[in-house]
């Protein structure tokens, strides 16, 4: 697999606009036009646009077209899948960085669906979220932070989901190495890379 070339970050092709949701899944949720970056979520802001993200081996995605809420996410070997996706970073004021997520939290947006990626729990106890998946929902803007389904952090170079884990402890879900059709979350596994105008080497 080619290894990306980190560049400073720029804008995607996708235009950046006001945050007008196109349909709501309830007072405290918004989705956005597909290929939409909208200027915020909630209080989030737009960190970086990537045009494709990676774990170790595999290619993380969608599909560009035809994703929808509760589309899986998945991970494979030979497909190269050009999801648009987009971080948007809490202010720090709200959630502070830490030892474990030195850059910053924030929701990990997809943006040819106008949705955000989410974490499927599989059990009520610590650590809920072990062998779920990355589905796509509506953002969730009830709070100033994005709820535990929604909460990633971008790590300095790449990005994990936080999940149910303590935001100032050193754990983390990532996904699992190499392939897994669909992508599932594992406890402290692979995170992921992003590639083209994300700006790898950039920190929040």
């Amino acid at each position: 697999m080619a290894t990306s070339t980190a560049v400073p970050m720029i804008s995607s092709s996708s235009s950046l606009m006001a945050a007008v949701p196109s349909s709501s899944a309830g007072p405290t949720t918004t989705s956005f036009e597909p290929g939409q970056t909208p200027t915020a979520i909630g209080v989030s802001v737009p960190y970086g646009v990537a045009e494709v993200a990676y774990e170790y081996g595999a290619y993380f995605g969608y599909g560009k077209t035809g994703a929808m809420v509760g589309s899986l996410a998945f991970s494979s070997s030979t497909i190269n899948f050009f999801d648009e996706f987009a971080f948007y970073a809490v202010p720090k004021t709200i959630l502070p960085a830490s030892d474990s997520c030195s850059s910053g939290f924030g929701y990990f947006y997809h943006v040819d669906s106008g949705l955000c990626v989410t974490g499927t729990n599989t059990s009520t106890t610590y650590p809920a979220y072990e062998a779920g998946n990355y589905e796509l929902e509506p953002c969730n803007i009830a709070s100033s932070q994005p709820p535990q389904d929604q909460l990633f952090c971008w790590n300095a170079y790449c990005m994990y989901f936080q999940g149910d884990l303590s935001t100032t402890g050193t754990d983390y879900y990532g996904i699992l190495d190499y392939v897994s059709t669909p992508a599932s979350l594992s406890f402290n596994g692979a995170c992921l890379y992003f590639g083209y105008d994300f700006g790898m080497n950039k920190k929040l």
